[in-house]
Parts: C-alpha cells; structure tokens; sequence
C-alpha cells in the first residue's frame, strides 16, 4: 500500500490512501525516517476509514501500532 502520512505518534498514524482496506485488518507498513538507511517494518491495525469523499478515490485511514 503506497500512502501519504498525515500524522503520526508513538501510538499509530493516520494515513491516506487510494488502497482498499477493511476495519480491523492487519497490515504490514514500512517507514523511512532521516538518516536511517533501510525501512522499518512495523504491523498496524486498522482503526477507522474515513468513507471517500464524492470527488476523489482517495480515503483517510486511522492504523494504530501492535505490539
């Protein structure tokens, strides 16, 4: 799943994406931070989809970080 971060915390992040996902799903992310030379791979939950607005195919996913 490619997608744009909006915001994240030490708890989750909210995404947005153009992928379909369903409520609860695990999913496998990979994030890319400064000055650190390889992806971290993190599993997220899905917490909540916010339904696609009218005009685009693009939606805003809430995934919060499993320990």
């Amino acid at each position: 799943m490619h997608c744009v971060v909006l915001n994240v915390s030490t708890r989750g992040v909210c995404i947005v994406t153009n992928c379909s996902v369903e409520a609860f799903a695990v999913v496998p992310c990979k994030f890319q931070f400064p000055c650190v030379p390889v992806r971290v791979p993190v599993l997220a939950q899905v917490r909540w989809i916010e339904p696609k607005p009218a005009d685009g195919d693009r939606v805003r996913v809430e995934l919060s970080f499993l320990a």
